[in-house]
């Protein structure tokens, strides 16, 4: 599955949410998700891993589906608009 890890999370008017004048994208989203929680240590290191991945991966990266699963999960940390946003994308996939 391929993420585009710079397009933007649109609010619900289907404009890009900003934060301080800047678009957010979803790899910054997902990134900050995976950062949030983790309920063991096993899986914080999960969490890190695929931070990690995000993080030096370039415009698009691929992800497992149990990858998927996990950001699946992070995303929750959302608000409804945007965890309902980054869910859909990640069903998408």
């Amino acid at each position: 599955m391929k993420i585009d890890l710079v397009a933007p999370i649109l609010g619900a008017d289907d404009k890009p949410i900003e934060e301080n004048g800047e678009v957010v994208p979803v790899g910054t989203a997902l990134k900050t998700a995976l950062l949030a929680g983790g309920d063991s240590a096993d899986d914080k290191v999960k969490r890190f891993d695929l931070w990690f991945k995000l993080k030096t991966a370039g415009n698009e990266v691929e992800i497992s589906v149990s990858e998927a699963a996990l950001l699946d999960k992070a995303i929750a940390y959302y608000p409804t608009l945007i965890f309902g946003r980054l869910s859909r994308l990640l069903s998408q996939q």
